[in-house]
This record gives C-alpha cells, structure tokens and sequence, in this order.
C-alpha cells in the first residue's frame, strides 16, 4: 500500500519496521520534525493499515507513507537479501537528503544502502542492544559478531551520525572501536507526551503492574514468581503485553497457560497504546526487570503518570529513575529482590504517592518530549 505513486524528493525518509512502534515511540517526533522538513516519507510495515488509520493519525501535510517489511530472521540470508533489495529500491527510487534508520534490521539493511547512494545524512538510532547482546547461546553471539563488524563498515561513512538512549551502550560502542567518538550522539528517547500521561486517581488495593512484551529477557518470569510469593497479602497484580511466539526469547508456552489460570495474577493481553494512561491510572506501581534496555519508553511513561518504578540495575533502566528517590533498582535475575521492594511499597503506602510525584517530575525535567524535541533539532542542524 502506498499513499502516493510519486512523491518529492524527501528532505528526511524514516525506516521503522513496524507501523504500531512508528505510533508508540515516534510519532509525536515526526509531526514535529516536519516544522523545519516539510517533506518526510516513512517506510514501514502497511500490512493490515488501513487508509482509515492513516487518516486518524492527523498527519502534517508532506508526511508520506511507503510500504517496506522487513523480515524477522536473524540468519535467513534469502529473506535478508530480499529485504535488502527491496529497501535500496525505495532508498534509489526517492533519493531521500537524510535517512533516519530505527532498530538493529533497518540500520543494517539501510546502513549498506547507503554505502551506494549519494545520501547527505544518515542518522542510526540504537534504539537498543537486545537479544543478541545478552544470549550465551553459541548462534546469538556468532550474529552479534558479524553485526558489530557490518555496524563498524556502515558507521565509517561520511555523514552517519549514531544516536544512543543511554550512555552505557554509547561508552561501549565507543571503547569497542565500532563508533567514532566524534560521530556518537546520546538523545535520551523521543520525549513522553506529559499532557497524555496524567494521575488522575489511584486504585482501592495496591497494583503492581507489568507492561511489555512477554520476553524473558523482560524479566516477566521473575515478576511471576515475586508475585506469587505475595499473593497471600492484600494487594494485585497486572500484567500486559504481547505474547510474541516468534521470538526466541519469548515466555514458554507452558509458563504462558500457567499465567492465565494463575489467580494471583491478571493478565490483560495486549493493551491497545490508547488505553495505556488508563492502564497507570489503575496501577499504582511500575515492574520491569529487564536484563537489559534502550530505554524504556513505557517505564518513562508510568512514571509520568506517578508511578514509582521498580527496574533491574542494567543499561537502559538504571537512567529511568532516581533510586530511592522515584523507585528502586534491583539485582538482574532475582526475584527476591523484586519481592522486597514490592513489599516496601506494600509496608509503606504513603511513599507511593510521594515518590510518585517525584517521579513524574523526574520525566518532566529529563524525557519530556518538550526537551527531547529540542535536543533532535539541535542535532539535525549540524
């Protein structure tokens, strides 16, 4: 699906893989970029989006839309070829001035685009490091060689500029040589919509809630067995996100059903992006024992909403609150250290509030897209 057959050369062409991330984490951004570009195309998947859909996003004049899947195999070299080809094709065809590429597969593929086109700036958005930086298996970390070495020829072109979200992956590309210190960039984020995310009541029982996806990696199995440990006490637990079968790192089957009958637990399947404020507005605490993130929009968006976080002490995370202050970190992997801050929470009913209102004035000062908005158009003037 295309919206328009033949489009001007665009001042600035975004490749995202998937339109429902392009709504939750860059929208806002776009709209407000095309301030200064007034021709902006957006290659991403179209697949179900309707021109219905399109239309209720309210798009400035000049936002264009291309279709453009991008395969999820990590090894599958017919389906990446396909992938690639198909991108160069829509990089040749509209000859963008800069390209902005979001996320390890497009950065990939349109990193080596690239390489032959005569693009005046390409931005690459670390949005985060993810599977392959964490897994042990022999596979994960044989693909994560070979992407750092792609990630080191794709970043030595003239032009690239590398955005981080948090300055340990930053200091990590940068002592390991991938990335010019001179070319690396850290923008927190793409701003939290601080009119969008507001407290406007508590519940009755303490909730503790849950938001993403139902990965391992995520910490989701952790979170369950901190709140079964405690479902003798007074208090709920939610949680919400897709259950992604696809991915290698995703909750098991076994242990996805045992939720689903677990009592101690409700689960709410995935939670349309509308009905998030709603969400924290039912919830009075924020869980996400990631073993490692970019940033995580969702926990900056809960603690706008006056949420004190609980975050496992890993990249990413450990920028999102101030600990003991707004929320706590805890240790990676360990569920007993989730449980004693929940039970904190639950000796402590007042600091709820408190550091709640802490919390969100820690968004409003550091991740509020009124900040964030201002450090990108500082960027895309240099």
């Amino acid at each position: 699906m295309n919206q328009k057959d033949q489009l001007n050369q665009p001042d600035l062409l975004f490749v995202i893989s998937e339109f429902s991330f392009l709504i939750t984490h860059r929208l806002n951004l776009i709209k407000h970029l095309s301030n200064d570009f007034p021709e902006i195309v957006i290659a991403t998947n179209l697949k179900g989006v309707s021109n219905k859909d399109i239309k209720s996003l309210n798009l400035p004049r000049g936002i264009r839309f291309v279709d453009y899947y991008v395969h999820r195999s990590a090894i599958g070299i017919t389906n990446n070829l396909s992938s690639l080809f198909r991108l160069f094709k829509i990089l040749h065809s509209l000859k963008p001035i800069r390209l902005f590429l979001v996320s390890s597969k497009p950065i990939v593929m349109g990193g080596i685009c690239s390489l032959f086109l005569p693009i005046k700036k390409t931005y690459y958005n670390i949005s985060g490091l993810g599977y392959l930086f964490i897994s042990e298996e022999l596979k994960a970390k044989i693909v994560k060689n070979i992407l750092i070495l792609i990630y080191r020829l794709i970043f030595l072109k003239k032009g690239s500029k590398i955005i981080f979200q948090n300055k340990d992956d930053l200091n990590y590309f940068v002592d390991s040589k991938v990335v010019k210190e001179s070319k690396a960039e850290l923008l927190e984020g793409n701003g939290v919509d601080t009119d969008l995310f507001i407290r406007k009541k508590r519940p009755r029982t303490i909730t503790f809630l849950f938001a993403s996806r139902l990965l391992i990696d995520k910490g989701i199995d952790h979170y369950l067995v901190a709140a079964r440990s405690l479902s003798d006490l007074e208090v709920k637990f939610k949680v919400a996100g897709r259950y992604d079968k696809d991915n290698p790192n995703c909750l098991s089957q076994e242990d996805m059903d045992k939720m689903k009958l677990d009592s101690s637990v409700e689960y709410l399947g995935e939670v349309d992006y509308e009905e998030m404020p709603e969400l924290f507005n039912s919830s009075d605490v924020f869980v996400l024992p990631s073993y490692r993130e970019g940033l995580p929009k969702v926990a900056l968006e809960a603690a706008c909403s006056e949420m004190p976080l609980i975050l496992s002490d890993v990249n990413g995370c450990r920028d999102c609150l101030v600990n003991g202050e707004t929320g706590y970190l805890v240790r990676i992997k360990s569920w007993e250290d989730i449980r004693d801050k929940m039970l904190y929470f639950l000796k402590n009913k007042d600091q709820i509030s408190v550091m709640g209102k802490k919390s969100r004035e820690y968004v409003k000062s550091n991740f509020s897209e009124k900040v964030l908005f201002k450090k990108y158009d500082l960027l895309f003037k240099k």
